[in-house]
């Protein structure tokens, strides 16, 4: 089977999607990526070149994303349409839904979006500046012929705000993991973080009050961290590579997160995978996908979040049942068991779907 996925090679999201697009190679999808953004970098470029059945092609428009008008995500949609068209493929899967709506696709469509989209089809749907993307987005959602999403609490929020027909399959975000740079950090008793994208929803302002109460110091990662933690309290990493990422998250003692809900999934990820505890905001996706395995606050309380962080950090053995627990989650769910899953689905669209049906 042949498929175009999209993939945007900045602003977040690129290891949510090669993971997906690695997983079907191996089990013999024939996968081209439609780029959208800047040329790859050579890290992004050696994982293309290393992974069998897989190619790339630039679109040679704005990251998805990063879009801010109507007429980037026009481009950026029309782009795609016509690559999977002239390639006739059987099937397209699109990272930001809106995409969808500016075809004329001739393959069936499924969509799967990122926490950003989400958040705008959900929580902010109706705030001032986000309408026309939520149109937009309402346009891809019913336009598709699948709509994937990461947890149930997800994809209730999306049927609701979008007015789906069927609801979407939930297929839970897993990732490759990360060799760690060596030596280790030399640094004890600290919590990790990391900001992820301009995103409302990751809440840094209660992150930085809640770091203002822990004692121990709070890092945090992220191509704008610096920025962000320069009047605050929180200790600015800067952009990490995926090495220094793992190191860190390696020597840390937890793992943070304020956002009021799993913005793309992988962060938490990796901390459970690498076996750090859990400290998140009590939101339903972060309840449905870690409980039982973190230390929940609610939701846009520093006072909360810095108490709960700082009853985490000095009690071992919390942490200790915490962080078995996390990484038994993040490990059972595993690449193979995600490819398996996504594999399934879109054979099925393409064999219960005529091409004569698809706009």
């Amino acid at each position: 089977m042949q498929l175009v996925l999209g993939i945007d090679t900045i602003g977040g999201g690129w290891n949510a999607v090669m993971t997906i697009a690695r997983g079907l190679a191996v089990r013999g999808f024939d996968v081209t990526l439609a780029m959208l953004g800047p040329e790859p970098d050579p890290r992004q470029a050696a994982e293309i070149a290393d992974t069998p059945n897989l190619r790339a092609i630039s679109a040679h428009t704005v990251a998805a994303r990063l879009a801010d008008s109507f007429g980037d995500l026009q481009a950026a949609g029309q782009a795609v349409a016509r690559l999977a068209n002239v390639l006739a493929v059987d099937l397209v899967v699109l990272h930001h839904p809106a995409l969808a709506a500016f075809g004329p696709f001739q393959a069936p469509v499924v969509v799967s979006p990122d926490g950003r989209d989400i958040i705008v089809a959900s929580r902010t749907r109706q705030a001032s500046g986000h309408e026309w993307r939520a149109r937009l987005l309402r346009s891809g959602y019913q336009i598709a012929t699948g709509v994937v999403a990461p947890s149930h609490a997800d994809a209730g929020d999306i049927m609701d705000a979008h007015r789906l027909r069927r609801p979407p399959r939930v297929i839970r975000r897993t990732f490759t993991p990360f060799a760690a740079d060596r030596p280790a950090v030399d640094l004890t008793s600290y919590a990790f973080a990391a900001h992820q994208a301009a995103d409302g929803r990751e809440n840094l302002a209660t992150l930085n009050a809640a770091a203002a109460l822990c004692p121990h110091p709070v890092m945090l990662a992220g191509t704008s961290a610096g920025k962000l933690a320069d009047a605050g309290h929180l200790w600015a990493l800067g952009a990490l590579t995926p090495g220094q990422t793992q190191r860190w998250l390696e020597g840390a003692q937890a793992f943070v997160s304020s956002a009021t809900g799993d913005t793309d999934g992988e962060m938490a990820w990796r901390a459970a995978e690498a076996g750090r505890p859990l400290v998140l905001a009590d939101a339903p996706d972060y309840r449905e996908l870690w409980g039982g395995a973190a230390a929940f606050a609610p939701a846009g309380d520093a006072v909360a979040l810095g108490r709960t962080l700082n009853a985490l950090m000095a009690d071992s053995g919390q942490r200790k049942q915490l962080a078995d627990a996390a990484r038994a989650i993040a490990r059972a769910w595993t690449v193979d068991k995600a490819a398996a899953a996504w594999g399934e689905l879109l054979t099925d669209i393409v064999a219960t779907t005529p091409r004569s049906s698809v706009a």
